[in-house]
């Protein structure tokens, strides 16, 4: 089982917004799990899927 540490956070990607999973590792890379068109879309997919705790 992996456990991630630390929630996503949203990153400005040419007019959309990603959704990305910064590495813990140096030899793994950040991971996109979504883009969307506004940071309102992103930031609502975020609260689903990664409740604050």
């Amino acid at each position: 089982m992996v456990v991630h540490r630390v929630r996503p956070s949203l990153m400005n990607d040419g007019g959309k917004v990603a959704v990305i999973r910064m590495p813990q590792r140096p030899d793994e890379r950040m991971e996109v799990l979504g883009t969307f068109g506004s940071s309102e879309e992103a930031t609502a997919w975020l609260n689903e899927h990664f409740p604050a705790e």
